[in-house]
């Protein structure tokens, strides 16, 4: 017995004729016969009386219609949700610690008013792009210059990275600095593998200087606080300190011939048909 047996079975008995049960099935009359001979012959019992104008219901057949009945109807309740199942599972979404406190919020935010539930992971790229890969995320939000094999990417935006001290520690220097004479002072600097490290050392590499930070951490907001204190030198994204820059208790340090910048792009899996990250992905 199967579901499509159980299905014509009861257009058969509500019908009480095969052609208006074939009618209503988009079949033909023999092909319901049949398959009620068949599901007579699995039951080894008579199930429907033929009659000259048509069918009816054998004492057995009306035991078996309330036994499938509620059978059927569950199994199309649970079809009619299956267009809703997308819309009730929150977009799972992976970002980079700079797009997550610049462009991220005004995202979730929008998703939210088109009543799209989201689940937010923020850490570094090189984690949030390995839960991209284990399929623990549907879209990623990437800082730094990643290639992913099996990924759409789309380039979202740009970021200036800039060396920020507070105005004693300036002053003690002087104020004036040079790129080398900047990489002699104590630097406060995201750890090995970050995008914002990576940018600063391809461009130390460029220049055959060396890099020698006084403080590494994959949390930005130690090593504002450290700039902050007058510990060193911070190198980081601008935007992820825009009210230590508009207060003026950071002070942006003018380095001739140096502009560091960190791309930031969105990667989602390229083989998915998830309406909702195809949407998303289509606004960006």
């Amino acid at each position: 017995m199967n579901y499509r047996q159980c299905e014509i079975f009861r257009a058969v008995a509500r019908q009480e004729n095969f052609t208006k049960a074939a009618k209503q099935l988009f079949m033909t009359q023999s092909a319901v016969s049949h398959a009620m001979a068949d599901l007579e012959k699995e039951a080894s019992t008579q199930l429907l009386e033929r009659l000259h104008r048509g069918v009816r219901l054998t004492p057995a057949g009306e035991i078996f219609l309330q036994e499938i009945l509620p059978i059927l109807e569950n199994f199309e309740r649970v079809e009619s949700h299956l267009p809703q199942l997308a819309q009730q599972l929150p977009l799972r979404i992976g970002s980079c610690m700079t797009y997550a406190k610049s462009d991220l919020p005004p995202l979730i935010k929008q998703l939210q008013q088109q009543n799209i539930r989201c689940k937010v992971t923020v850490g570094p790229a090189g984690e949030i792009a390995q839960l991209l890969e284990q399929g623990q995320i549907d879209i990623a939000f990437l800082e730094g210059q990643r290639t992913l094999e099996g990924y759409q990417q789309k380039p979202l935006a740009r970021y200036p990275i800039g060396f920020y001290a507070n105005q004693d520690f300036i002053d003690r220097h002087k104020g004036k600095f040079s790129f080398a004479e900047v990489l002699q002072q104590p630097l406060l600097l995201r750890e090995r593998g970050s995008a914002v490290r990576e940018a600063l050392e391809a461009s130390v590499t460029l220049r055959n200087f060396q890099l020698r930070p006084a403080w590494e951490s994959n949390d930005s907001e130690v090593l504002i606080e450290a700039a902050l204190h007058g510990v060193g030198i911070a190198v980081l994204p601008e935007v992820l300190i825009t009210a230590e820059l508009s207060e003026g208790t950071l002070i942006p340090l003018q380095i001739p011939q140096v502009k560091l910048e960190n791309p930031v792009a969105a990667a989602i899996r390229s083989s998915t048909e998830i309406p909702q990250i195809l949407n998303l992905w289509q606004q960006l």
